[in-house]
């Protein structure tokens, strides 16, 4: 995601390495070919010992198939790298990073819409044992025998019926003779909701207590604090966003045997 760099001579590289990855016909060769300079020069510029000009920055936003607001950040990436003037620097600089903030966001990397009320939306979040009754529901050995969560989840009948009926309501799940039928599979809460803190706060607490009580051994519970300049934390950042990527497509294919909690946090104190 070109939204993550700072230098777009970076971007340049994981771009072409990623493509050959995933098997397309791309190469440095071919890229020169395409932004209509030598191999030579390209590496040049890869390397900082060249430029690109505007023109030939275009032709590439164009071998890479960049949208038009993608094409305009990655001129903002080339006018910071090749300005001389500071204050224009700085000002850039300031654009960069207000895009950032924008796109750069967990909801940037995830497939997911929240298409319930917002009433409903309080009530599932604020709550957030309709969240775990959801996805357990998703789970075979939950969706025949509901009512085995109340024991997993260690809430009572009547609180368990409550869930369910609230969750039909919203119509995430549909109730019949036949049993439950999940209609809705993610459900996603942006950091920008007033919601997002309580919900979290409650979620984390929840599972501090299954951590505590019901650890299991391939469960994972790690926490440090460590001193690093901007650039470092904005590289864990980023490879965070790529893991958050990459683990829902593996989610989407696989088959729903467990129900897994991921959480991360990385912030400053200072």
């Amino acid at each position: 995601m070109i939204y993550n760099y700072l230098e777009y001579r970076k971007y340049i590289k994981d771009t072409v390495e990623q493509k050959k990855k995933v098997g397309m016909k791309m190469t440095y060769e071919s890229l020169a070919t395409s932004i209509r300079v030598q191999k030579s020069y390209l590496s040049k510029v890869l390397t900082g010992n060249a430029k690109l000009n505007r023109d030939q920055a275009y032709l590439l936003c164009e071998s890479f198939k960049l949208s038009n607001e993608e094409k305009d950040f990655f001129f903002l990436l080339l006018d910071y790298d090749t300005s001389a003037i500071s204050n224009r620097r700085k000002d850039l600089l300031k654009q960069i990073k207000e895009i950032q903030k924008v796109k750069c966001r967990p909801k940037e990397y995830i497939q997911s819409k929240s298409i319930i009320s917002k009433n409903d939306t309080n009530l599932y979040y604020l709550d957030p044992l309709h969240q775990l009754v959801h996805m357990a529901l998703t789970i075979k050995e939950f969706n025949k025998s509901p009512k085995a969560l109340c024991d997993s989840l260690n809430i009572s009948e009547e609180k368990f019926t409550s869930i369910l009926s609230s969750l039909e309501t919203m119509k995430i799940i549909e109730i019949d003779k036949n049993g439950i039928k999940v209609l809705i599979e993610s459900v996603h809460l942006e950091d920008q909701s007033s919601l997002y803190w309580p919900w979290k706060s409650q979620l984390n607490n929840m599972a501090n207590s299954r951590l505590q009580y019901k650890k299991c051994d391939e469960d994972i519970s790690f926490s440090v604090v460590f001193t690093c300049d901007q650039e470092t934390k904005e590289k864990i950042r980023n490879d965070f966003f790529k893991l958050l990527e990459k683990s829902q497509k593996l989610v989407n294919k696989s088959k729903s045997k467990n129900m897994c909690q991921l959480n991360f946090d990385l912030f400053k104190w200072l």
